[in-house]
This record gives structure tokens, C-alpha cells and sequence, in this order.
């Protein structure tokens, strides 16, 4: 379970967020959204502890983050950023082996199980074929999948990704999107993502989360947050929602 309590947080003075509270579940699949400066990625690097806390507390399992040494930390939550950049021009295969980094010491090298995890991850995304390919000769939708995977490779129970289909064609947005919704039914994972494609979250996500000025504007099941009403007062536009053909999940149109 992760829980963010009354988090204050302001950039050179500027605030960011506000009283932010937020309990996610074991095992469920949750989505932020929200309008740019909204706070959306913020709250994702506190409760990551890439962003340092000013005021409130994050809380992983009941115990603060605090308590978290850093690799205990890496084998519970993995981070899936926007973009992925490197001084070194690795293979996708190494990419990804950095992800088993909480498992390894400075004595013992890469075991079987490694390299079974490694494959298995790299597989399920996709990048498997492209293993012995250098990072400077992928596309942008490549890196993103490759960086899922070396997030996958330290066997998290919490996955928390910014942004990660931004540079996915529609395809593998798809993909990437049925990858964590699979995560989360099959092996209970935990996962909250921020995102800005409010009809990929409505057809994927248990629970939406809405920012707006660095507060929760509105937190539900797709059904009741994505409204008419809720998109003008936070996005400030008119759109229709309509049933998706396939599903019935809102389908927003602008």
C-alpha cells in the first residue's frame, strides 16, 4: 500500500502542491491527470523519493519512506520516466540487466536467475529481439518499452511510471497499456501512473485521480470522474462523453 499524507511542496518559494493526500491499494491500477503545473509529476517523484519532502509523509506498506534503505526500496518500487538518456551507448540487453541491480553485490556476478528474469521481462514487452542493438540505434518508442522492462527486471510490487507512453505509436500504446493492466490482475501489482491520454486511463485504470493547482480536484472510478462538468472546471474545455463501442467505459471527445 502506498500512502502520501498532507504533502506541501513549493519550487524557489513557487507551491506545487497543496495538503496533498492519497492512499493507493495493493494491487490496484490508478492514473493522475490533470493539466500541465498541475503538480501530477511532483507528487510521483515524492512518492518515489526522488524529490526530497518538505512537509506531510509517504508511507510504503505502513513503515515511512524514510525507513527504506536503497536497495530494499528498488525491490518494492520501480520508476518509469518520460524519457530515457545515457553518456554510454549500451545494448538493450545491458539496459535492462541494470534493473537487477538490488539483487547483485560487488562479489557475486550475474547468476542464472538474472538472466532468466532479464529474458522473461525483455519478452514481455517486446524488446527481446532487439537485445544486442546499442541504445542510440532505438526509437523513442523502443526506449520507452526497454526502460519498462529494466523497471520489470527489479521485480517491484509497485510500479509508478511518468508519462510512459508519450512516445509510443498507437500500437504500442496499447501494448504498454495491456502490459500493466495484466501486471496488476495477474501478479497483484501495484500501479500508478501519470498520463495525459484520458481515454486510454478511462479504458485501462481502476481509479482516476485529478489534479489541479496542486490539489485533488476529484478522485474516482472513471465513470464518475470523467464528466462534462469535471473537464470544464479542471481543463477548462467543453467535451462530450460518450460510451466506448467496445466496453462502455466515457470516451471523451473535444
Amino acid at each position: 500500500m502506498i500512502a502520501s499524507k498532507q504533502l506541501d511542496y513549493a519550487y524557489h518559494g513557487s507551491p506545487v502542491l497543496r495538503d496533498v493526500s492519497l492512499t493507493l491499494e495493493a494491487g490496484t491500477f490508478t492514473a493522475i491527470i490533470g493539466p500541465n503545473g498541475a503538480g501530477k509529476s511532483t507528487l510521483l517523484k515524492l512518492i518515489t523519493g526522488s524529490l526530497a519532502i518538505q512537509a506531510g509523509e509517504v508511507q510504503i506498506d505502513g513503515r515511512s519512506l524514510s525507513d527504506y534503505d536503497f536497495k530494499t526500496l528498488a525491490k518494492t518500487m520501480a520508476y518509469v520516466a518520460q524519457s530515457f538518456e545515457s553518456a554510454f551507448d549500451f545494448t538493450a540487453y545491458e539496459i535492462v540487466a541494470m534493473g537487477r541491480f538490488p539483487y547483485q553485490t560487488a562479489f557475486r556476478s550475474e547468476s542464472q536467475r538474472d538472466r532468466d528474469i532479464i529474458r522473461q521481462m525483455m519478452e514481455a514487452t517486446g524488446v527481446w529481439s532487439f537485445r544486442e542493438r546499442r541504445l542510440t540505434e532505438l526509437s523513442g518508442g523502443e526506449r520507452q518499452r526497454l526502460i519498462l522492462s529494466s523497471a520489470l527486471a527489479q521485480e517491484p510490487r509497485i510500479l509508478l511510471l511518468d508519462e510512459p507512453t508519450t512516445a509510443l505509436d498507437i500500437k504500442h500504446q496499447m501494448q504498454f497499456y495491456r502490459i500493466l493492466e495484466r501486471l496488476c490482475r495477474e501478479e497483484q501489482m501495484t500501479i500508478l501512473t501519470v498520463t495525459h491520454d484520458l481515454n486510454l486511463a478511462s479504458r485501462f485504470v481502476e481509479r482516476l485521480v485529478v489534479m489541479k493547482d496542486g490539489e485533488i480536484a476529484a478522485d474516482g472510478k472513471p465513470e464518475g470522474v470523467l464528466t462534462s462538468e469535471t473537464l470544464a472546471r479542471v481543463y477548462e474545455v467543453e467535451a462530450q462523453i460518450i460510451p466506448h463501442p467496445q466496453d462502455g467505459k466515457p470516451y471523451v471527445m473535444i
